[in-house]
């Protein structure tokens, strides 16, 4: 039963064009290699979770509401 929600994930990112890279480093990867499956989901969650950290779709940084700039004695506390 695992292996044909395996092969049912693998058919599902078939159809995103953009998460082919993934798929072929990924099998780059265990190919060459003799990381164990283990290692392979440990490399690949870490860049996974850099992937969402640096890729700007994800990152978005909401703005800060403007200030009114004020009498504010923190900001005179130093004069």
């Amino acid at each position: 039963m695992i292996v044909v929600v395996g092969y049912a994930m693998v058919i599902n990112m078939m159809r995103a064009g953009y998460l082919m890279p993934f798929f072929y480093l990924g099998f780059v990867t265990a190919a060459f290699t003799n990381f164990n499956l283990v290692a392979l989901g440990v490399i690949g969650a870490v860049m996974a979770i850099l992937y969402i950290q640096l890729s700007p779709k994800y990152n978005r940084v909401a703005g800060a509401p403007a200030q009114a700039a004020g009498n504010n004695d923190l900001d005179n506390e130093l004069d």
